[in-house]
C-alpha cells in the first residue's frame, strides 16, 4: 500500500459509552502521525520463550493543522469562551476532554486509487506550544502542532478504519462518525392548547441529554444549518410548556447543544386555541 495524501481532520464529542459522537468539527490536515506502543514481555520456561505479550500499551497521535480557531481551542483543550466578550479563558485546572478523531488519505492498491479513512475512538489532546516570530524579509508560514494520547475503550478497541473506492465515501464516513454537517430531523406537531392563543407542541425524537430546545414562529421559518448558534431571534422552550402563537403561522423547533449550536430541527403549521 502506497500512501499519497492526507485530508479532512475531524473530531467529535463521545457519549457516555462511546457509541456515538456529536458536535463534529473539521480541521485543515497537514501532517498526522500515530504511534502505538506495545508490551514486550516474554515468559521463559526451560530456557525457551513459552509465552509472549505484545498487546497495546499506549499510543500517541501528533497532528499538524493550519490553524486552531477559538472554538476548536475550547472544544479540544477544555477552555471556556466568555459569551459576552468572546475571549478564551485559560485556567490552570482546565482538563482537555476525550474526543474521537479521524482523517483520510489516498492510497494505491494494485495500481488502483483508493481512499483509506481511519478513526481513533478515544483521544485526549494536550495544550500545544505557542510559537511566534516577527515577520522577516520572506514569508514563513506558521502551522499548529497538537499532540494527544490514544486511549482504549473498555473492550480494548482504539481505532476503526475502512477503505473506499471514492473520496466522497471516505468524507461521508468520517462526517457521520462525528455528526458533522448533518442537521438532524425533528417531527413537530401542533394542536390547540388549553387557553386562547396557546398551542401544544410535541417533538419526536426526544432531545439528547445536555441538549435543550429553542423556537421561533412567523409567517415563514428557515431551518438553521448544522452547528449554527441559535440565540438571536429564538426563544427558550422547556419541551412541555404551551406556546403563544397564531393559527396558520409556522413554528420552528431547534434542538441545540450546551453552546446553543443547532443539532436538529423541524417545523410545522401552528394550530392554536381560538
Amino acid at each position: 500500500m502506497a500512501k499519497t495524501g492526507l485530508k479532512h481532520f475531524v473530531y467529535g464529542k463521545p457519549n457516555a459509552d462511546y457509541s456515538k459522537y456529536t458536535g463534529g468539527r473539521v480541521l485543515g490536515a497537514i501532517q498526522n502521525n500515530i504511534t502505538i506502543n506495545t508490551n514486550d514481555v516474554k515468559l521463559y520456561v526451560d530456557d525457551v520463550v513459552k509465552e509472549t505479550d505484545r498487546s497495546f500499551a499506549s499510543g500517541t497521535v501528533d497532528i499538524v493543522t493550519d490553524d486552531l480557531l477559538d472554538e476548536d481551542k475550547a472544544e479540544m483543550l477544555g477552555h471556556e469562551i466568555d459569551e459576552e466578550s468572546g475571549e478564551i479563558i485559560y485556567k490552570a485546572g482546565d482538563v482537555p476532554p476525550e474526543l474521537g478523531f479521524g482523517f483520510y488519505g489516498q492510497v494505491s492498491r494494485n495500481n488502483k486509487k483508493m481512499y483509506r479513512a481511519a478513526f481513533l475512538l478515544r483521544v485526549q489532546f494536550s495544550e500545544p506550544s505557542d510559537e511566534n516570530d516577527t515577520k522577516g524579509e520572506s514569508t514563513d508560514f506558521k502551522t499548529q502542532a497538537v499532540s494527544g494520547s490514544v486511549l482504549t475503550l473498555p473492550d480494548g478497541r482504539y481505532k476503526t478504519e475502512k477503505t473506499f473506492a471514492s473520496e466522497q465515501e471516505a468524507v461521508e464516513w468520517l462526517d457521520e462518525k462525528v455528526g458533522y454537517g448533518k442537521l438532524g430531523t425533528l417531527t413537530v406537531k401542533s394542536e390547540a392548547g388549553s387557553a386562547a392563543g396557546k398551542t401544544k407542541i410535541t417533538v419526536t425524537p426526544a432531545k439528547q441529554g445536555g441538549h435543550s430546545y429553542k423556537y421561533k414562529a412567523g409567517s415563514s421559518v428557515t431551518d438553521p444549518k448544522y452547528g449554527d448558534v441559535c440565540t438571536s431571534g429564538y426563544t427558550d422552550w422547556d419541551g412541555t410548556a404551551e406556546i403563544t402563537a397564531t393559527t396558520s403561522q409556522k413554528i420552528l423547533i431547534v434542538e441545540v447543544d450546551a453552546d446553543n449550536k443547532a443539532m436538529a430541527a423541524g417545523s410545522t403549521t401552528v394550530t392554536a386555541k381560538a
